[in-house]
């Protein structure tokens, strides 16, 4: 039995636990006043991940139906094994190349020592914000 919810009870479903979930979280949080801010922060990055991951599962499902695409996974897990997640050599050619392009033009020289100083002196104000203690 497959039952057919009509589209305006899943919607009344969903803003009532929503209200539900809102109004305990209001109950609990306070005395913490900016757990509230912080909940609906991780809610809007939760939904698009969320998201994402359906969308990756469905494609790799999709995939693994495939013969080939297992060989290609296997082949992938070996290199994993060997080589880890992240390729040392490609990083290290990126970074090279960035830190040559700093090096030999002045304006990106200019660029990257202006962003040390606003970090410097942003991390400076923290202390007397008290964010630092």
């Amino acid at each position: 039995l497959k039952p057919n919810i009509p589209k305006r009870v899943r919607i009344l479903f969903i803003i009532l636990l929503s209200l539900g979930i809102l109004s305990l979280l209001w109950v609990f949080t306070q005395s913490q006043p900016f757990s509230v801010a912080l909940f609906f922060t991780l809610l809007i990055l939760a939904f698009p991940s969320f998201i994402i991951a359906q969308k990756m599962f469905f494609s790799l499902r999709q995939s693994l139906r495939k013969k080939s695409s297992v060989l290609f996974l296997k082949k992938k897990g070996v290199s994993l094994i060997s080589d880890g997640f992240f390729r040392m050599d490609t990083l290290a050619s990126r970074y090279k190349k960035i830190i040559f392009s700093i090096i030999t033009q002045a304006s990106q020289r200019r660029k990257t020592l202006f962003l040390v100083l606003i970090l410097f002196i942003f991390s400076i104000i923290l202390l007397p914000l008290g964010l630092i203690k």
